[in-house]
């Protein structure tokens, strides 16, 4: 697994189920069970819920509850993000997103 992991900091905890690839996670941070993080940041002081799929994001500050993708998303900070919430990008580029999303949505940012 540690191959595949660019950096892992000991104060972050994670679930072994998880796959953790090619992706930078900075403690302290939580990744849930069977979580996806691809190619992608997670920050200091995120928590990422169970089944989360991150993939070519970077994310800090963050909590994500269960079953929430976030997809090609260059940068989302100090937000709270619902069950269920699909958060991909569109071809608008714009920096430093703020949310705070309920369940089940689908947000294109």
């Amino acid at each position: 697994m540690r191959s595949r992991i660019r950096e892992l900091r000991r104060a972050s905890l994670y679930e072994k189920v998880t796959k953790i690839i090619g992706s930078t996670v900075r403690g302290s941070a939580i990744i849930g069970e069977n979580c996806f993080i691809k190619n992608s940041f997670i920050g200091p002081f995120t928590s990422v819920g169970d089944g989360g799929t991150i993939e070519n994001s970077s994310i800090e500050y963050c909590i994500t509850l269960r079953n929430t993708m976030i997809s090609n998303v260059e940068r989302l900070e100090e937000s709270l993000i619902g069950e269920f919430v699909r958060i991909i990008r569109n071809s608008n580029k714009r920096y430093g997103r703020r949310l705070t999303i309920g369940d089940y949505p689908i947000v294109e940012i």
